[in-house]
């Protein structure tokens, strides 16, 4: 097994989701971490009347940008956390709608599938994948939206997957340390806004794993509102 042991957890919850807010805390009433609830961003008005670069095809897209600024939001809450108490462990960041999380996942150190590669900045619990490309997609997979292309608790190598994959989930997302968290916070900086967890795989040392006890979903989605 590999084991990360973790300093702190953050969950972004919208203000008026009381339902998904009970049901995280009861899913996360076991945690052996401590965590908090963090209010979520959600624009009321274009990203770009609030200042902000989205990349062109997603111009006006309040829903892709709000969630990046949670997440931004998210991050710099564990630099605070962890100038106060010093540099201990990981940063855990979940999204309110993580559908079923085993107390496996909950617990300090975490316990992941054996096979994580030492240079792991970024970890995506259970994510979903879709072809990239549909003339690659076989005969078992016609007419599926997420496709299996790893076994589960088999360690994926995101930034080599995007190749042929369109990877989403960040429901459940793990930061290494406080380094890793500055590196991605000055990165966001850099970059005009999109869809978060693509920003992961695509800019990290970033490796997933499909766990059973970890999924996600039932709630709708906050991606695509206007």
């Amino acid at each position: 097994m590999s084991e990360v042991s973790v300093q702190y957890a953050v969950y972004i919850n919208l203000d008026e989701r009381d339902d998904r807010r009970s049901h995280m805390e009861s899913i996360l009433s076991s945690a052996g971490w401590e965590y908090e609830r963090l209010s979520a961003t959600r624009l009321e008005e274009s990203p770009e009347s609030a200042g902000l670069k989205m990349i062109p095809r997603l111009t006006g897209h309040k829903g892709v940008a709000s969630i990046w600024l949670s997440h931004e939001r998210a991050l710099n809450r564990f630099l605070a956390v962890a100038e106060k108490g010093g540099e201990t462990g990981a940063y855990i960041l979940l999204e309110d709608d993580v559908k079923v999380l085993s107390p496996t996942y909950l617990q300090n150190p975490l316990s992941l599938p054996a096979g994580l590669s030492d240079d792991w900045e970024i970890i995506l619990l259970s994510p979903r994948f879709r072809w990239k490309n549909k003339a690659n997609i076989p005969p078992e997979d016609e007419g599926k939206y997420f496709t299996t292309p790893y076994e589960k608790e088999t360690w994926a190598d995101l930034n080599q997957a995007q190749e042929k994959f369109i990877i989403t989930g960040a429901h459940y997302v793990i930061f290494k340390n406080q380094g890793v968290v500055s590196k991605v916070l000055d990165r966001m900086k850099e970059r005009s806004l999109y869809d978060v967890d693509n920003f992961y795989v695509s800019d990290f040392r970033t490796y997933g794993v499909r766990l059973p006890d970890v999924t996600a979903g039932g709630f709708g989605s906050d991606h695509n509102y206007e």
